[in-house]
This record gives C-alpha cells, sequence and structure tokens, in this order.
C-alpha cells in the first residue's frame, strides 16, 4: 500500500532567505572601483554641490550583489559613467548640512559598495548613447593605491 502526500502551502516564504537583502527597484546594488575622475564636468549652478566637488566618473563594476525589478542590466567588468549625486569629495557639513550619513570621499582606485541606478535625462542628442547611472550613497570597502 502506498501513501501519497499533498499539501497546498504556499514555498514562497521558505525561498527567500530571512538574512537576504531587500533590492530596490530600478537599482543593483554593486561593488565598483573608481577608475578615473571627471574635474572638467563641473556644474555651471553655483548652488549645487557639484560645482565645488566633482561628481562624475570612470566605475568598473567588480561585482553585482543583487538588482531590484526594472533595474538596468549591469555586469561584472562593465565600465560605465557614473553620476555621484553627494560628489565625489567628502560629505562635509559645510557642503550638506541636513545628510545624515557622511561619506569620505572617492578618490581613482577607490573601491565602494553602492546602490546604482540608470539616470534619467533630458538630453537626447544622437551623438550621445552611451547610458548613464547614478549613485546617492555608497559605503567605502578599501582604497588602493
Amino acid at each position: 500500500i502506498g501513501m501519497l502526500l499533498v499539501s497546498c502551502s504556499s514555498t514562497k516564504n521558505k525561498m527567500i532567505k530571512k538574512d537576504s537583502p531587500n533590492f530596490t527597484p530600478g537599482t543593483c546594488t554593486i561593488i565598483g572601483q573608481i577608475i578615473s575622475i571627471d574635474k572638467t564636468k563641473l556644474s555651471k549652478d553655483k548652488n549645487s554641490p557639484c560645482s565645488k566637488q566633482p561628481c562624475w566618473a570612470t566605475v568598473k563594476i567588480n561585482s553585482v550583489i543583487g538588482c531590484g525589478a526594472g533595474a538596468p542590466v549591469i555586469g561584472i567588468k562593465d565600465t560605465v559613467t557614473v553620476k555621484f549625486a553627494f560628489t565625489l569629495g567628502e560629505t562635509t557639513k559645510e557642503l550638506f548640512p541636513n545628510l545624515e550619513k557622511r561619506m569620505p570621499g572617492l578618490h581613482v582606485n577607490s573601491i565602494f559598495e553602492a546602490q546604482i541606478s540608470r539616470l534619467k535625462t533630458l538630453n537626447f542628442a544622437a551623438e550621445n548613447k552611451e547610458d548613464m547611472y547614478q549613485i546617492y550613497t555608497y559605503k567605502l570597502v578599501s582604497q588602493i593605491k
């Protein structure tokens, strides 16, 4: 005599690890490395932090930790152009008086963890086909000299 057991309970919760991070829709969490910093691309708006510190860098993607729904397709070893919303410099109280999370600044060869998203732009110039990305906050992992 054989026995057949059937369960109607959901396995959805069993498939998600308790300690797995939640990935924000439209973003990927990456480990990246600063390849170069564009110090010529400063904002003309004197009230913008990007008029005082560089905001644009070329970043090599060292690792993709995970992505939320609708996130950009980014691969390991991709090199992308990124705008750092709070600049590549140290986030001082003078520059960002209301920012709670302070960041130490990034330099060429800095390795960091961050959420990256596609930069929405209104510039539809035909000659600029390159995707650009944006990072708000980051965590410095290491600085290679």
